[in-house]
């Protein structure tokens, strides 16, 4: 994980004055690098009277450039006459930037229904696209998307034989259909070559589009992509998602060929490229593992040695006859039960979990009292999803013994076993478990699910717990993390007086002063970087707590949304048992920008810390902010 940034405590090393102190947690430090500008990226200048000719707007463009108004770029191509595509094409060469010409270039579909000089436009367009000039190559392709039908093919050309890579990438974006439709040796060449997320489109688009090719031959492309150790990361992730997705036992060309692009996957030396190999070998079924399978389970990274066991056990589970492939030795979930590593005993939770037999849910309830935290959080999992009568008076015992979040995890655990929510306190769960035990049966989730929507209709969160936007807080090491974006400066209320980040800044403050002594935490504002208050986690004093309400107030709006960057400052610290993200939109800026990506590199980082991660979404459903909660256990609400 990437190292944050800027922390504002280390600005106070320098003894800096108070003035220069604040400058800094408005500001962010360094400089936040500009994101893709806007339609009205072009500064305002005193718009001169309209144009009347070709050449006028032409003239205007050379003496302005970059700074042109869009509408007046925009007009010209709207004259639809030969002159004015003359203009527009002499104009690319007058802007310096590749927005100006994109600009340039996007005006000329105005043309694309003259049966004369449609062609003529296309012809021109698809020269700048194929020419050796980065700048002007994604301008002509960038804009040919908006095109329409008639730019199709020439884009299909461009993404198969363009030379500069993100020309290439961009001109994806405009033939998605093609691209199932044909599913060809040309197809699968430009997803290989240059399908980049999010630029081409979503991780799930690739997903979709590479699992369309399913010949022996595609195969071995596919297989010979995955094993060149210079192949981008993001790009074999989606390959390798998309393998994940051809179900097991269906077609023998399609087994083969996908274990072996897998076993490509799981042999590469970075340990994001063989998590998600193992990902895909669990999802897509199967009586055998891959043979690399089996050497994983002994792998240095935490994540990689945890997500090889499941991968073995579920394989072997569909297999009584063995595990891990040709050689594979059965692996027994209950002797992992003993091992004296966390990510081994938590990949034994899960494997028990699947099980779901008496002996495997003794073994489950020796885990529930395991010393480590992240194995009792994955043993409380697993009994949920076994759902079984035995696990509730385990779980009032954990309630009985539990600190911090661990209150609220069992407290979850025996609500989700019984559909009732009889409090924190684990002497209402005892009665209730001695009048009910004899005849109780376990509710199913669907049932759970409509008695809390019932519940939460009759009452919210107690106002005198702990909280942040009704999520309560019981956790003693726990981090909050806010988005101060640009867009976090909008309007919220019937009087529109106070922004997002206003209202957000009040709840920070509000569960701060009533957060007690001693418990951990820390504060990371984020907008196109991450900014946290503390270097990992701090114990709370009325210093502390003094300090994070100064860094807070000073909060301003400004940047992009780089959530990525913010929550791997936010698992930095080992001892974070809780994550509160709070974010109105959708990511801009870090190393992953698409959700589905996004999401499934936080899954990897959380599959051995077993973080709660609580989300807020701000103003609008937020499917990002979704996804973390649901992966980590944590609940998502969305405010206004």
């Amino acid at each position: 994980m990437p190292p944050f940034t800027h922390r504002y405590r280390d600005l106070k090393r320098f003894h800096l004055p108070p003035l220069v102190l604040l400058a800094g947690a408005v500001l962010g430090f360094p400089a936040e690098t500009p994101a893709r500008p806007s339609t009205g990226a072009f500064s305002s200048f005193d718009d001169p009277a309209a144009p009347k000719t070709p050449l006028d707007y032409f003239n205007l463009i050379r003496e302005h450039k970059d700074r042109t108004p869009r509408n007046r770029i925009e007009e010209l191509g709207q004259m639809k006459t030969e002159d004015a595509l003359s203009m527009l094409k002499r104009s690319v060469d007058e802007m310096e930037g590749r927005w100006g010409k994109q600009y340039v270039f996007s005006a000329m579909r105005f043309f694309m229904d003259d049966p004369e000089l449609a062609p003529v436009a296309i012809k021109f367009a698809e020269g700048a696209a194929l020419r050796r000039n980065p700048t002007e190559a994604r301008a002509a392709a960038g804009a040919m998307v908006g095109w329409g039908e008639p730019a199709r093919e020439v884009l299909y050309g461009v993404a198969a034989d363009g030379w500069d890579e993100g020309a290439r990438a961009e001109a994806i974006r405009g033939i998605h259909d093609l691209l199932k439709e044909r599913k060809d040796g040309v197809a699968l060449r430009i997803m290989l070559e240059a399908f980049d997320v999010p630029t081409s489109g979503p991780a799930t688009l690739g997903v979709e589009v590479l699992g369309l090719f399913r010949s022996e031959e595609f195969f071995r492309e596919i297989r010979k992509f995955v094993g060149d150790r210079s192949a981008p990361i993001q790009r074999l992730l989606v390959v390798l998602d998309a393998m994940g997705t051809h179900a097991a036992g269906v077609d023998p060309v399609v087994d083969e060929g996908v274990n072996d692009v897998l076993e490509e996957g799981l042999r590469h030396r970075d340990p994001v490229v063989q998590y998600r190999a193992l990902l895909a070998v669990a999802r897509r079924g199967g009586t055998k593992a891959p043979r690399e399978v089996t050497k994983l389970t002994k792998s240095k990274d935490e994540s990689v040695k945890r997500a090889a066991i499941i991968a073995a056990l579920r394989t072997q589970t569909r297999d009584p006859s063995g595990a891990g492939g040709k050689g594979g030795r059965r692996i027994d979930p209950l002797e992992l039960v003993e091992s004296d590593e966390s990510a081994v005993r938590q990949a034994a939770a899960i494997g028990l979990g699947d099980r779901g037999d008496e002996e495997a849910l003794g073994a489950l309830h020796r885990l529930l009292r395991d010393e480590d935290w992240r194995v009792r959080a994955e043993a409380i999992r697993a009994v949920i999803r076994v759902r079984d009568r035995s696990s509730i008076p385990e779980l009032i015992e954990g309630l009985d013994r539990a600190e911090g979040r661990f209150v609220g995890d069992f407290h979850a655990g025996l609500v989700q076993l019984t559909a009732l929510d009889l409090g924190l306190a684990a002497g209402r769960w005892r009665i209730f478990w001695e009048k009910e035990s004899e005849t109780f049966e376990v509710p199913s989730p669907k049932v759970v699910a409509k008695a809390a929507a019932d519940r939460a209709k009759r009452k919210e969160d107690s106002e005198s717990a702990v909280a942040f936007y009704g999520i309560n807080v019981l956790s003693d090491a726990f981090v909050l993390v806010v988005d101060t974006s640009g867009s976090m400066n909008a309007k919220v209320g019937k009087e529109k007086k106070q922004t997002r980040l206003d209202v957000a800044k009040e709840q920070m403050a509000k569960t701060l002063n009533r957060v007690r002594d001693g418990v951990l935490f820390n504060v990371i504002p984020f907008s196109g970087n991450a900014r946290p208050l503390t270097d990992g986690l701090e114990p709370m004093d009325e210093e502390a707590r003094e300090e994070a309400l100064a860094f807070i107030e000073v909060l301003r709006e400004a940047g992009g949304t780089n959530i990525f960057d913010s929550l791997s400052a936010a698992f930095e610290d080992e001892r974070v048992d809780t994550i509160y993200l709070l974010s109105d939109g959708a990511p801009s800026a870090g190393e992953f920008v698409d959700v589905m990506s996004l999401r499934a590199e936080v899954e990897r980082w959380n599959s051995t810390r077993g973080i709660l991660i609580h989300a807020i979404a701000v103003g609008q459903d937020h499917p990002l902010l979704r996804g973390l909660a649901a992966d980590s256990g944590g609940r998502y609400v969305r405010v206004e």
